[in-house]
This record gives structure tokens, sequence and C-alpha cells, in this order.
């Protein structure tokens, strides 16, 4: 079955002249003048210090966990260190 007998004569001869109206357009002589540029509100800007922060929401989780195990049995007597650390680079 073709196209033709499918939709009818014309169902055909309406798409045809539809796609051969577009082809044949010319641009029209006249120029349309351009719009005028719309109005707009100014204003000046402020010079001052700017308060910079960020906030966040949520819980902050490490991506790799250590987990420190003993290399000999027994138990903790007294720590011998302070924690964190003081590192002076």
């Amino acid at each position: 079955m073709t196209l033709i007998s499918k939709i009818g004569l014309p169902a055909a001869f309406s798409i045809l002249l539809i796609n051969l109206t577009g082809c044949g357009r010319a641009e029209s002589s006249a120029v349309a003048a351009p719009a005028p540029p719309p109005p707009v509100t100014v204003a000046s800007a402020i010079a001052g210090k700017v308060k910079d922060w960020d906030e966040f929401t949520g819980r902050f989780e490490a991506i790799e966990h250590v987990e420190l195990r003993p290399r000999v049995s027994g138990y903790i007597e007294r720590v011998a260190f302070v924690w964190p650390p003081t590192v002076h680079a």
C-alpha cells in the first residue's frame, strides 16, 4: 500500500501543498523599524565590607576510617600524649 491509498488523495495533496508554501517565500522589502530599548532602572554601587560565610546543614564524615589496634595484649596504664598534638611545620 502506498501513502496515497492509505490516507487518501486529498490528504496527500494537502500535505504537499503545505510543504511547498514554505519553500517559495520571498523576504519582505519593507524593513521594520527596530524597537526602542526597554526602560531600565540604575542603582549606584555601595562600597563596604562583606561578611563571607558558608552555612552547611548536614553531617560531615570522613571518606576513609582508621582503626587502631595494639600489637600486644594488656591494659592501658597511662596516656603519654595530649590530644590533639601541636605540629609545627
